[in-house]
């Protein structure tokens, strides 16, 4: 007898797959087992099996998958490069995987300074393309060889630069996405009078846009007194930037970072910019990890393009990785006292005369700063500045070798503040870990407050996989008093939990809302960002919400883990009408 994974959903599920072969749909379809496990897991702690797997090839295909999804109350989950540090793309039920066919570069315009790309193309695969005729995307991330435009768009992904560059959604000119009921809407920017006229149609799009333009009105004070005052802000149901300075609707900004939960992308329009001409580096190393930390503030009064910083862990790894051998003669440079912490300063520049008087103004700052470092070295080869910022990239895979038997694991990876703020942030930071008794690096964005720490645990051990919900717990606490959030770059997946913790009841409530304008069915990545309300009238302006009695948000310590538990699917939530009451997930 064939085995059955008790989805709670199996006949629902192979009559979608019965249909989809009947129909138009010419994309690749597995059910088995063995591809369902493949699927199971990403870059997180999680593991859960869908009940199917979907290989779209074009965006007719992905509006006939959720449409008949929808007939049959399916829930449909979208992944990219399955790179995820928090299970965004992992649920039961479909994922529809773009990366397989959907990784075309559709038009490039250099008149307008754009780019269509599907939403399965990699990063580093369109910033080749582009780097012949003298263009790049800016928003980087450290996996830009696997990463997709479709997840840096489901994550509102940034990275290196961010402070200069800013986020994925920044880059948004138009998107075309399928909405929750397989219907195809294009999402650009409008003039007010255009989305107000949209927001008046008896459909899908316009009770989404209708209730949109509800909350933002209504909810101003509360957005701005809420939405942190910095480079990462609250991503995910990014309400603040909707409504521009010119009054223009920019609904991308909504959707970039909703993980999917909203609408699933079929099509991008990015803006790009021209390849800068040059660019140096300046490591600059330090006794102290916090005097690093400190020396931020004053280092940004050059206006750089990025500040990185590597603790003395990561430093000491890379001594035993072969990238060693290619930048020891910046880095390992003999000294009286061990370097405990290094700033990578860079700039970028379009002719010699304003790299020059970019670095200038750095050696300046360094002889007359009050921080003490023990060195700095001006790099301007193209090759070793490339080796140098490997090592940042490689900071995650150095992490994994702090010890034998632990591995550096992402659960409270990418915490961001205020960036003025950051060295009492992670000198408290350091305090919980050290409380708990972790091994742990950190590296990351100093010059926007967001900084990657990976405890060391072994997932395999009960007392370490307990870790998770008490460092968690007092992180986000920790976060949330200086002023930051638990999520500044990584996305949310399982730590959607927090969301009304850092949005507050008030926006919460309207954040889910909006999902059950979206989604009323509850349909797209279910249980991650926000709850699905349902509306009981016609017009969302004049409607009552209740909310699902048996929709919950999934928490991080749900079940199964990687390396924990095996592979088994959770059962997937039931329908009901009573109306139940956000909760706070601190616990």
């Amino acid at each position: 007898m064939r085995e059955r994974e008790r989805t709670g959903n199996s006949m629902p599920i192979e009559q979608l797959l019965s249909s989809l072969s009947r129909s138009e749909f010419s994309g690749d379809v597995a059910g088995d087992a063995g591809s369902r496990t493949v699927f199971s897991t990403d870059n997180s702690i999680y593991q859960v099996r869908p009940a199917a797997v979907i290989f779209p090839k074009n965006a007719h295909d992905i509006s006939t998958v959720v449409k008949q999804a929808h007939a049959l109350k399916i829930t449909v989950t979208a992944r990219g490069g399955g790179t995820g540090t928090n299970g965004q793309s992992l649920n039961t039920g479909v994922l529809i995987d773009t990366s397989r066919h959907m990784n075309q570069i559709e038009e490039l315009d250099i008149s307008a300074g754009s780019v269509t790309v599907q939403p399965g193309v990699v990063l580093s695969q369109l910033n080749q393309f582009l780097e012949p005729h003298g263009y790049f995307f800016p928003p980087t991330v450290s996996t830009a060889s696997r990463a997709t435009i479709g997840g840096m768009v489901a994550t509102d992904a940034s990275g290196k630069g961010s402070r200069i560059f800013g986020k994925t959604s920044d880059y948004i000119e138009s998107m075309q996405v399928v909405l929750s009921d397989g219907s195809v809407s294009t999402i650009k920017t409008l003039d007010f009078a255009e989305a107000t006229e949209i927001a008046k149609q008896e459909n899908l799009i316009g009770h989404a846009y209708c209730e949109v333009l509800r909350v933002v009105a209504q909810n101003a004070a509360e957005i701005d007194k809420t939405f942190p005052q910095m480079n990462r802000g609250l991503t995910g149901y990014n309400l603040k930037n909707i409504v521009g300075a010119d009054n223009r609707i920019r609904l991308s900004y909504l959707l970039a970072g909703s993980e999917g939960t909203l609408a699933i992308t079929t099509s991008i329009t990015l803006k790009i910019l021209k390849r800068p001409a040059l660019r140096a580096l300046v490591p600059i190393r330090y006794e102290h990890f916090q005097t690093a930390l400190e020396d931020v503030q004053h280092l940004l009064k050059a206006n750089p393009s990025a500040v990185e910083i590597i603790d003395d862990k990561v430093l000491s790894l890379a001594q035993q990785d072969p990238v060693w051998n290619s930048i020891e003669s910046v880095l390992g440079k003999g000294s009286s006292v061990k370097v405990g912490g290094l700033n990578f300063v860079e700039f970028l520049a379009d002719d010699e005369m304003q790299l020059s008087a970019q670095l200038d103004r750095l050696v300046d700052l360094l002889n007359g700063g009050q921080n003490e470092f023990i060195d700095w070295t001006i790099v301007t080869d193209p090759h070793l500045i490339s080796e140098l910022w490997s090592l940042r990239e490689k900071s995650v895979g150095l992490l994994g070798r702090l010890s034998p038997t632990k591995q550096g694991t992402a659960f409270v990876e990418d915490a961001a503040v205020p960036p003025e703020r950051l060295p009492g942030f992670v000198r408290e930071f350091r305090e919980i870990l050290d409380a708990h008794g972790v091994t742990y690096g950190m590296y990351g964005h100093a010059d926007v407050g967001c900084l990657h720490v990976r405890p060391a645990l072994n997932m395999r051990d009960k007392g370490d996989a307990a870790l998770i919900r008490p460092i968690s717990d007092e992180v986000a606490k920790l976060a949330k008093k200086y002023g930051g959030l638990l999520w500044g770059e990584h996305g949310r997946g399982f730590r959607g939990e927090y969301s009304p913790f850092f949005f507050g009841p008030v926006l919460y409530r309207e954040l889910c809302k909006i999902k059950g304008a979206f989604d009323p069915l509850n349909l797209f990545n279910p249980g991650k960002l926000a709850l699905r309300m349902e509306r009981q009238s016609t017009r969302s302006t004049t409607c009552h919400y209740v909310a699902k009695s048996t929709d919950r948000l999934l928490a991080i310590s749900q079940k199964p883990m990687t390396a924990r538990l095996p592979a088994t699917a959770m059962e997937p939530a039931s329908t009901g009408t009573r109306p139940i009451r956000c909760v706070l997930p601190i616990r």
